[in-house]
């Protein structure tokens, strides 16, 4: 990740949304980019927001979900790992929280098995 990223997360003031965007054009211009490292940077800037935001764009499941679990961000971690079609994926977003609904729950299993 360039140092104009990087400081582009620490400093600005501009809205997540603008930060974001300005990142992605960024980071679409560069060969084998990894926003998942993008978005670590943002949430240990404390910009959980602007974190997510980036994971959206990063390919990977297996790179966004653990990531949104350390966020704490239990819910988009299992609607990702939902939505990759990869059980073991979602086991520890199940696992979590215990605040997950037994209908999440069993939306996760109904979906991947």
């Amino acid at each position: 990740m360039s140092r104009e990223t990087l400081t582009k997360i620490r400093l600005s003031n501009e809205d997540e949304d603008t930060i974001c965007r300005k990142i992605v054009d960024k980071l679409r211009l560069q060969n084998g980019a990894h926003y998942d490292e993008a978005a670590k940077t943002a949430f240990e800037e404390g910009r959980v927001g602007l974190a997510t935001k980036l994971l959206d764009y990063e390919p990977r499941a297996g790179k966004q979900v653990p990531l949104l679990l350390d966020m704490k961000q239990d819910e988009v971690a299992l609607v990702k790992a939902i939505e990759s079609g990869d059980t073991d994926l979602g086991k520890p977003c199940v696992h979590a929280s215990d605040t997950q609904s037994l209908s999440f729950c069993n939306t996760f299993e109904r979906n991947c098995h």
